[in-house]
Order: structure tokens, then sequence, then C-alpha cells
């Protein structure tokens, strides 16, 4: 028995091969208890994106499942990949929301009970329209300081950086629900102006560097009709 994994490795007598139904413990074999059971882990992708509803169809999401032990209080274990992924496609106007639901093992090898959750692994665009998603086909992101995830997709001849906000929602025993991971991406609505300040008046210039001005800059916005 592995001491780490609990996993364990069948001991047989030499010449012997375990046949099917064949449950014996043979001399030198280990009997092994273990817990068994299922819990349901539920995804839900949303995307909000008014203007651009109808350019996701070629876009797909890769979602890795991630575990660790479940613990009351105390000290957590960091979140581990698990071997399971789930792609979402076909996204189109009238269903930018999707849905998955998977059973997993609700124990480990060494009986503890597990908790899961989902992480959005990564983003592709089909940009050949082959309807294949290639390795080279996907989109670059990067995390920002507050821990949230950004990427850029190509969408009406422009390009349009997107934020994924993610919400974990318990199980609910009275509806039956299972814990599901929801991940919402919206339009991050930045953009990057640069100002360049000129001093004409050396007085004025020493005074603002001596703390005896400030300076404050309002910038005007105004909202125009997205273009049909």
């Amino acid at each position: 028995v592995d001491p780490e994994t609990g996993a364990v490795t069948d001991t047989l007598p030499e010449g012997v091969k375990r046949e099917s139904g064949d449950t014996y413990l043979y001399p030198g074999g280990t009997l092994s208890n273990r817990l068994r059971g299922t819990v349901p882990v539920a995804v839900t992708k949303d995307w909000k994106a008014a203007s651009f509803q109808s350019e996701f169809e070629g876009v797909m999401v890769r979602l890795r499942l991630q575990s660790r032990p479940k613990t009351e209080g105390g000290q957590q274990e960091a979140w581990a990949d698990t071997k399971t992924t789930h792609d979402m496609a076909g996204f189109y106007a009238e269903n930018l929301t999707q849905t998955y639901t998977g059973n997993f093992d609700q124990y480990d090898a060494q009986g503890r009970e597990l908790e899961y959750r989902w992480v959005e692994e990564a983003v592709y665009q089909d940009t050949n329209g082959d309807g294949e998603y290639a390795e080279e086909e996907k989109v670059a992101s990067s995390v920002q300081d507050d821990g949230t995830r950004t990427f850029t997709l190509t969408q009406s001849g422009r390009t349009v950086t997107y934020r994924s906000k993610v919400e974990e929602i318990a199980a609910d025993e009275a509806t039956g629900d299972p814990a599901c991971t929801k991940i919402t991406n919206t339009i991050a609505n930045t953009t990057d102006y640069a100002i360049q300040k000129e001093f004409k008046d050396p007085d004025y210039e020493t005074g603002l560097a001596n703390g005896d001005y400030e300076e404050s800059y309002c910038m005007p916005t105004t909202r125009r009709p997205a273009k049909r």
C-alpha cells in the first residue's frame, strides 16, 4: 500500500493470474476497504456581451476540474488539477450560457472527503473557420493583481478584452442543486489614455512640486449607440 496515495498493488503467487470475478485474498496480499461514492459538480459559463452576442460561434472554452480534501477550519490544502477537462463550444446569440454537471469520486484513496471546483483553463477562437481548435488558436490570457483573468478575442474586426468573474455556489440540500462554479465573462470597459503635461509658469511648477498646489483631471464620456 502506498502510504501517500493509498494505492494498492495486487499481490499474487508466482504463476497466478487473476481472472475476472476472482476476489480471493492470496498469501502476502492486502485487503483494502475504501469509501465509495460520487458527488455531482456543476459548472456554468455565461457571456455578458450584448454588442458582440453573434460573435461567439467560433469560440471554445476548456474547463479543468480541480479537487482538494475538504476541511472544517484550519489550514486548507492547495487545489490540485485532476485529469478531467470539459470543453464548451457552440455558443450563439440565443445561447450564451451553458451548464455541465459531472459525477466524481466523493473520497480519495485515503478516505478523505473531497471538494471540487472548475477553472477556466483556456479559451480558443477558430480563426480559420475549419471548426477545429488547434493549439495555435489558443487565446493569450493574463491574471491581474486581484486574481481576475483577462483575455482578448477578435470580434467584428475589433479586439475585445474580457474579464472572468468566478463565483463558487455551494450545494443546496433543500433543492438538490449540486455545488456549482459560475464563470461569467464581461467586457473589460477600460481604455488607456496618455496625458502629457507641460508647465509654462516656473513658479507654478515649483509650487506644485512643493505641495502648494494639486491638480485633478476629469475625462468627460459620451455614450454612442452601437453600429447595427
